[in-house]
């Protein structure tokens, strides 16, 4: 019997885990031939997730706990599930259900038909704001546009990945984790499968604006250094044409014996590059950020315990 592990990171969402538990133990009951797990990984929440966890642990027994020490992120999450899964196959999830549990049927029957990698790629966001919803579309075309990565539209973490998929993503160790484009880098047969997002079962989102801005910079600057190209051919450019410029009016005062003018041009054009010379050492002192952090080698999580069926008594 093939074994299925369900990763689900959490951060203060104790109103969906035995929510998230009863309603996807209804769909996996009529998948013959699959034995199913959970694995919450509790990203550092200041609530009552990890007792709850605990309790489904001691109810339901296929359910494991990895505990962080902190708050890491979501992404340092499911990577730790990714690494220390034993299963065929693990299926990531929220555990807040916008994603509909149903659409695991495909995932598995996907994967049996040979696929390594299954992803849900989330044809209706209405539950989303169109804030949200613009700069996801803007954020998906320039990653596409400038990194040699193509993430699919609208596809999220929700997905089923095979054994391989994961022995290959268990051996990478960035500091900063970008897991949209690390699931597409390692490559393997990948199909997708559409869905309509439904609205949060329980509580909210624990992603804001700032998170998601952050998250954006590191997929862009851990995935590509194109932008330091750029750079350097913007700045090979306004050389060129300053330097044009400069021998145009050589030329114009002493052929024509014209004047220098032009205080108000110049002013604009020196504020103009300084403006230009500050975005791209903002732009370096990205790379070199993350090259700091990952000469340092600290771990981009720490794990305080793990916790099955098996060891619960030792510990609670």
């Amino acid at each position: 019997m093939k074994t299925i592990e369900i990763l689900l990171p959490v951060y203060n969402e104790e109103e969906n885990i035995f929510n998230f538990i009863e309603e996807c133990n209804k769909v996996i009951k009529d998948i013959p031939s699959v034995s199913f797990t959970y694995c919450f990984i509790n990203d550092g929440s200041s609530d009552n997730t990890k007792l709850l966890i605990l309790q489904a642990i001691r109810k339901y027994g296929n359910v494991s706990l990895i505990d962080f020490s902190k708050n890491f992120g979501k992404e340092q999450a499911i990577m730790a599930g990714i690494k220390n899964t034993k299963a065929d196959a693990c299926i990531i999830c929220d555990v807040d259900l916008q994603d509909p549990l149903y659409i695991i049927k495909d995932f598995i029957s996907l994967w049996q038909q040979g696929y390594n990698m299954v992803y849900g790629v989330r044809n209706n966001r209405d539950t989303d704001s169109f804030l949200k919803k613009k700069t996801s579309s803007l954020f998906y075309k320039f990653y596409n546009l400038i990194s040699g990565i193509k993430i699919p539209f609208n596809a999220g973490d929700f997905r089923l990945l095979d054994r391989k998929v994961i022995n290959s993503i268990a051996k990478i160790n960035n500091k900063h984790l970008f897991m949209k484009g690390i699931y597409h880098v390692v490559g393997f047969s990948q199909i997708e499968v559409s869905y309509k997002r439904e609205k949060r079962a329980f509580g909210k989102t624990k992603f804001n604006y700032f998170k998601l801005f952050k998250l954006a910079l590191d997929g862009i600057f851990n995935t590509t250094s194109l932008p330091l190209r750029l750079s350097s051919v913007f700045g090979f450019i306004l050389a060129s044409v300053a330097f044009i410029y400069g021998i145009v009016i050589v030329i114009d005062k002493l052929v024509f014996g014209n004047s220098i003018r032009g205080y108000p041009s110049i002013m604009v054009s020196i504020l103009f590059l300084f403006g230009i010379q500050f975005l791209f050492m903002g732009l370096l002192g990205e790379y070199i950020s993350r090259i700091f952090d990952e000469i340092k080698g600290s771990p981009n999580s720490v794990i305080n315990e793990i916790i099955n069926k098996d060891n619960i008594n030792n510990f609670y």
